[in-house]
């Protein structure tokens, strides 16, 4: 099974919560069209290292600021520790 078809897959069915980070067809279109971030989907199991690697250009840095919540994505879904990213307040977290 491919990495994103699994990642699809435990989206929602993590019973151990084995995953601390989540992503399902995450997107990010910036207001001037430009498309940093494509349908991505994975998971980043504990004790995994993730890496982004791509050329200039290609999202890593959106993907970070997105996962992060420094910026708002425009499509998809996340789970940080299980808890989808809207329900998370961090406006009273410095």
């Amino acid at each position: 099974m491919k990495h994103k078809a699994f990642a699809e897959e435990i989206f929602d069915k993590d019973p151990n919560g084995d995953y601390l980070i989540k992503v399902k067809g995450l997107g990010k279109v910036f207001p001037d069209g430009v498309a940093a971030i494509m349908n991505n989907t994975f998971a980043v199991k504990k004790g995994e290292v993730l890496g982004l690697l791509g050329p200039n250009g290609a999202g890593k840095s959106t993907t970070f600021n997105v996962t992060t919540m420094d910026l708002k994505r425009t499509q998809g879904d996340l789970k940080l520790l299980d808890f989808p990213l809207d329900n998370i307040d961090i406006s009273n977290h410095g």
